[in-house]
């Protein structure tokens, strides 16, 4: 069960993940948390800067980067590194032989 902090969106990452990976370990599942709260931090601030624009007025009206450009940035990378530290680039665990299915 997906901890109940995640977004819709990131629960279903974990309850994908978790199954096709086996993920059954307590460190394993904190690093795909710590991931999916990154993901939803990034997320987040997409949002936002898609409302906003990449670039706002400082206060003499002057454009300049989005406040939250660094935040989408810096979650990016933390999911990145969590997952990696999974090794879910490795062939997920699969019932029988053949190819997987197309999707």
């Amino acid at each position: 069960m997906p901890p109940e902090n995640l977004s819709p969106e990131a629960a279903d990452w974990w309850s994908r993940l978790v199954t096709e990976y086996a993920l059954d370990d307590d460190a394993g599942r904190l690093l795909l948390q710590v991931a999916l709260e990154a993901f939803d931090r990034m997320r987040d601030a997409q949002a936002t800067i898609k409302r906003d624009g990449e670039t706002v007025l400082d206060r003499f009206g002057q454009p300049k980067a989005h406040p939250l450009l660094p935040t989408e940035r810096d979650s990016r990378g933390q999911m990145l590194a969590a997952l990696k530290q999974l090794n879910l680039d490795l062939e997920p665990l699969r019932d029988g032989p053949g190819r997987p299915p197309e999707v």
